[in-house]
């Protein structure tokens, strides 16, 4: 069977191609592809131009002017001072909420978000080596590997069209504008694609959710596992998680509270643990 995976990164949205407009201070053009990207992603191009603005002309400026860093640290005082506090709401239960105390100090979980975040902090500014730097991204590996033995176990050989190496080769070869251009991401596939795909599909900015299925399949049709998984609150799931608290979740869930997409992930996730920990006799 022939797997789609992972035809953006092969193409590359190309995006970082404002980074690079950035830094050659090309303000003019970089407002024009925002305007354009902003709109094809549904978001307000004066944030953008201001986030970039701010990134590669205000910050810089401010670390090597003093007095504007010195302006910068009181303004930074009066804003805490003076911000009005928001009133606590209710929000949605996060990985956060239910992980067990002990398991994060002991496998230093905190440590590793910060290393995790600082590597990718460090991400290239220049489209090519943001490209070859996705392209070599440790989960791309891991993702592949999940891939075929999830398909090996219903007696399927996948292939990747979009990890041919020429491919790929040629991908990274193109110049920035043929990745980001007009605000249209990976451009040259789009383009390609004139005569092929209906342009409704062609110059479309985002994709289709597919949750709305799996949403519906695993709350319906796998409550019953679901409720085995979660139905022993001192078992051996409770060493990673709190059990209790993502139970009484699921329940809101069952009488009718539609749960957010984060709340829905945790609940599949621990449910897919529960049932490794019991078939492997963890």
């Amino acid at each position: 069977m022939l797997d789609g995976y992972d035809g953006d990164t092969a193409v590359s949205h190309g995006t970082v191609r404002l980074d690079e407009l950035a830094i050659q201070r090309r303000w003019l053009t970089l407002a024009k592809e925002i305007a354009r990207y902003a709109k094809s992603v549904d978001r307000k191009p004066y944030q953008l131009m201001w986030a970039y603005f701010n990134i590669y002309r205000v910050r810089p400026l401010i670390k090597t002017t003093p007095p504007l860093r010195y302006l910068q640290q009181k303004g930074k005082g009066v804003m805490r001072r003076t911000w009005p506090k928001r009133p606590p709401t209710a929000s949605a239960l996060t990985l956060d909420d239910i992980l067990n105390p002990q398991f994060v100090e002991r496998n230093d979980l905190e440590g590793r978000r910060q290393t995790y975040k600082n590597i990718r902090g460090k991400r290239p500014n220049v489209e090519k080596e943001h490209h070859l730097y996705q392209l070599n991204w440790g989960v791309m590996q891991y993702i592949l590997e999940v891939l075929d033995k999830s398909a090996a176990a219903f007696g399927i050989e996948l292939r990747y069209p979009f990890w041919d190496r020429r491919l790929i080769e040629f991908c990274l070869s193109l110049p920035a504008d043929q990745k980001l251009q007009n605000g249209w991401t990976r451009f040259i596939l789009r383009n390609s694609m004139s005569g092929v795909l209906p342009k409704a599909v062609q110059w479309r900015g985002g994709k289709s959710n597919l949750g709305h299925a799996f949403r519906h399949g695993f709350l319906d049709y796998e409550s019953q596992t679901i409720e085995h998984a979660l139905g022993d609150e001192q078992g051996r799931l409770s060493q990673f998680i709190d059990v209790r608290k993502l139970r009484e979740s699921f329940l809101t869930f069952k009488s009718g509270i539609v749960p957010t997409d984060e709340e829905l992930m945790l609940i599949w996730k621990t449910t897919t643990l529960a049932l490794w920990l019991e078939n492997a006799d963890f």
